[in-house]
């Protein structure tokens, strides 16, 4: 089978996830997290207690899942999340195969972000998570 990867011209603004699956998606991600960021209010240790949450969330499912079933997973968050995700939005709408509840958009967000840095640690997402995804995995070692 023959590996679909389109030629595109690189931007530091986008996520590019030819890692995943042997597939290529993109996703504007500054354009579409940029109004959203603002709100995304940080506590004094700099972290946002919803996103860790969702963090925390996203960091345990893609840990008790094999490489292979993670990054899959993260390619559907990705999937799911290309055509924009409202952060701040606490409606749990998004829904994902192998997960059985709805997911809200931060944790959609949380899932594609732990995913790419699991597969490619330092891998830039775009997405506002970082400083999230470190607690995460610091409160996960414990």
């Amino acid at each position: 089978m023959k590996e679909f990867n389109p030629p595109h011209p690189p931007k530091t603004d986008r996520v590019d996830l030819r890692v995943f699956a042997g597939g290529s998606i993109e996703m504007d991600t500054a354009e579409e997290w940029q109004p959203h960021l603002a709100k995304l209010l940080r506590n004094a240790e700099g972290v946002n207690p919803e996103a860790l949450s969702a963090m925390e969330s996203a960091v345990r499912r893609l840990r008790a899942l094999t490489p292979q079933a993670g990054k899959e997973l993260t390619l559907k968050a990705a999937l799911l999340g290309q055509h924009g995700l409202r952060l701040t939005d606490p409606s749990r709408v998004h829904f994902l195969d192998g997960i059985t509840e709805p997911l809200t958009a931060l944790e959609v967000a949380s899932l594609i972000h732990a995913g790419v840095q699991m597969a490619s640690p330092g891998a830039e997402t775009g997405l506002p998570l970082e400083g999230e995804y470190q607690v995460a995995l610091a409160n996960s070692a414990v």
